[in-house]
Order: C-alpha cells, then structure tokens, then sequence
C-alpha cells in the first residue's frame, strides 16, 4: 500500500502509530537541499515566542540524512514548530 500523506495544514492517520505525529523535510531556501542535524521542535501554539524558542514542554526530533524528520508522542492540540541548527551553506 501506498505510504499516507498530508500537505501543510492538513492531518493523517499513520497506521501503528498513537496519538498524532508531526513530520516534515528541513530544506535550504535557497536551494532545496535537505540539512540534516536539525532540531525540530514541537511546542504548545499558546507559549510565548520566547519560551518556544528555549524549549519548555517541547517535543523534539532531528532531521536525517535526507532532512526528513518525525515527533511522535503529541497531544491532540495546535503546535507551533521551532527549528534550530546548523545552515546548509
């Protein structure tokens, strides 16, 4: 069967996963190449900008190889996503 997929803003059931799962590419602007080694950080919509960016009650994961990355274990809430890590360039 053909892998399940979501656009931005858009949600899906993955089968053998709980709960909901955010995941996504990490890409140069510029360029489109993937970066790996980039936190990725799933943190509550209603924390401030400030505390977002420090972490707090956030759930995180790093891009591969291929700049794809995964979090896994959220809540049924809205999420404002937060990267941190090194550029391509």
């Amino acid at each position: 069967p053909a892998a399940p997929s979501a656009a931005a803003g858009e949600s899906t059931t993955i089968p053998g996963e709980v709960g909901p799962v955010i995941s996504g590419r990490v890409s140069d602007q510029r360029s489109g190449a993937p970066i790996s080694g980039v936190t990725v950080r799933a943190v509550d919509a209603d924390v401030s900008g400030f505390e977002a960016a420090m972490g707090r009650d956030a759930i995180e994961g790093v891009s591969g190889d291929d700049g794809m990355y995964r979090i896994t274990g959220l809540k049924a809430e809205r999420y404002r996503i937060v990267a941190e890590g090194r550029s391509s360039g």
